[in-house]
C-alpha cells in the first residue's frame, strides 16, 4: 500500500515582475500520484484585484510570445 500524500498546500505568494509591480498571487501545490517526484502548482489572483489586473496587463505580452514561436516552427 502506497503511504498517504500530504493535502494540498494552500498558499500566497507576492512576485515581483518589473514590467506590472508586485503581484499577490494565492497557490495551491499538490503531489500527483502518477509521478511521485512531480508537484503541480496553480497560482490564481483574486477577480478584479490589482494583481488581476496587472495581470491582465501582461496576457497581451504571453500572447505574442506564442505567435512568434509559432512563426518560428517551419511549415
Amino acid at each position: 500500500m502506497r503511504p498517504q500524500r500530504p493535502h494540498p498546500r494552500h498558499r500566497h505568494q507576492t512576485v515581483p515582475p518589473p514590467a506590472v509591480g508586485e503581484l499577490a498571487l494565492a497557490y495551491e501545490s499538490l503531489d500527483l500520484r502518477a509521478e511521485p517526484d512531480l508537484t503541480l502548482t496553480v497560482y490564481a489572483a483574486e477577480p478584479a484585484s490589482p494583481t488581476a489586473q496587472a495581470l491582465d496587463h501582461l496576457a497581451p505580452w504571453a500572447a505574442t510570445a506564442v505567435d512568434s514561436d509559432k512563426s518560428m516552427q517551419p511549415q
